[in-house]
């Protein structure tokens, strides 16, 4: 029930959410670094929110107020980087935004922490931007690496096309849906107002945040 009382707490938000195109957390894997549409380090911030970083930036484009970076060093998840925007203190203009690494202040005097909270996919997009959409993360790349993670440390890699990704995250929700979770998640959306053509929607966009485990082909 935490878990769904802690995904859920995106749905009053989710105007915004599902507007506007969200700053991406990044990762380094087989040195490469990629955009990742997958946030590591929620789950641990869910578990310690004192530990959230706290910025005076709001932005529609930026909801959990950071963008973390992660590696992967010998098959495991590390994070290597936690960053807010500010706003220098004599800036050219009111857009004049600035980075800056608060990674000392969440993990003190720790270079990299391992990421053992997290289990789940990661998911690394590569290639042509298919399709953009203004929203989340919903946009449509040309490859994806899917990377299967248990307690920080990396099971599994598989690569996707753009279809068979697709096919992938809708077997993945045809699954989901038998779920006593799925028909939980779905009921707290509609008695908060959604429709069901809404709750289905959102929590299929949602569906890697939630997904434990690939299914098997």
């Amino acid at each position: 029930m935490k878990k769904i009382v802690v995904l859920l707490g995106v749905f009053f938000i989710h105007t915004a959410l599902f507007s506007t195109a969200q700053f991406p957390d990044k990762i380094t894997y087989k040195n490469t670094q990629y955009k990742l549409l997958t946030n590591p380090l929620e789950p641990f911030f869910n578990e310690f929110p004192e530990k959230h970083p706290e910025t005076e930036i709001i932005s529609t484009a930026l909801w959990r107020g950071y963008v973390a970076s992660f590696e992967i060093i010998n098959n495991e998840l590390f994070v290597v980087d936690i960053e807010i925007q500010y706003k220098p203190e004599a800036p050219d203009n009111d857009h004049d935004l600035q980075w800056k690494s608060v990674m000392d202040e969440v993990f003190p005097e720790q270079k990299r922490v391992k990421a053992d909270w997290f289990s789940g996919i990661l998911v690394l997009p590569f290639g042509d931007l298919i399709k953009y959409k203004h929203m989340s993360y919903a946009s449509v790349y040309k490859n994806y690496i899917l990377l299967e993670i248990n307690n920080g440390s990396l099971v599994k890699e598989r690569r996707l096309n753009h279809k068979k990704y697709e096919k992938f995250k809708q077997k993945q929700y045809e699954a989901f849906q038998k779920t006593k979770e799925y028909q939980e998640m779905k009921k707290v959306l509609i008695d908060e107002g959604s429709t069901e053509e809404f709750a289905e929607t959102f929590l299929k966009d949602l569906l890697i945040e939630y997904t434990r485990r690939p299914r098997e082909d």
